[in-house]
């Protein structure tokens, strides 16, 4: 199976496979939207530009092992990083994947997530996979949003799941790309 592209580029916006040289953009849209991923996103807690560093050239890894295809999304009109997406928990003998993102919060709401994800679900529809999964918290309306905006259908809720040692709930969408 060859690699996914280390470029995607879109309408509106480029998917870039995560690399260590945007480390610093990377680095301050986490600052920038801190308070609003931090209920979301457990990794955030405590993050340095070290840990951020190691992030990156653990994704370029992976990566180029297809074992995860991390890319940076940058807004083309001002080439300004706006957030991540990735196709993760890769499954190539069943041909799925678990598509994983995050905006900046100064970018939510204006479709770049939708535009991300349908380029992203045509890519791994071309190199063989058949089903996504988006997981989120349930707690998490703008996430399940996007899932139900782009034709994902709620298969499972997880009751009373462990989330950074809080008992929550989790929602699991499901979309066959074929």
């Amino acid at each position: 199976m060859n690699a996914l592209s280390s470029e995607i580029v879109c309408d509106r916006i480029i998917l870039i496979k995560a690399s260590v040289k945007y480390i610093d953009d990377f680095f301050s849209a986490i600052e920038q939207s801190y308070s609003e991923l931090l209920p979301w996103l457990k990794w955030v807690k405590g993050i340095t530009k070290e840990a951020c560093k190691r992030s990156a050239q653990n994704y370029e890894l992976r990566f180029n092992s297809q074992q995860e295809f991390q890319y940076y999304i940058y807004d083309l009109a001002q080439n300004n990083f706006i957030g991540c997406i990735s196709l993760q928990d890769l499954d190539w003998h069943h041909h799925s994947a678990s598509l994983g993102y995050w905006l900046t919060s100064t970018q939510v709401g204006k479709g770049y997530i939708t535009e991300a994800l349908s380029n992203l679900e045509k890519v791994a529809k071309n190199h063989g996979f058949i089903t996504t999964y988006i997981t989120c918290d349930a707690l998490n309306t703008k996430s399940s949003n996007v899932a139900k905006h782009n034709g994902y259908e709620l298969i499972k809720v997880v009751k009373n799941d462990m989330y950074n040692n809080t008992i929550r709930d989790t929602l699991v969408f499901r979309k066959n790309l074929v």
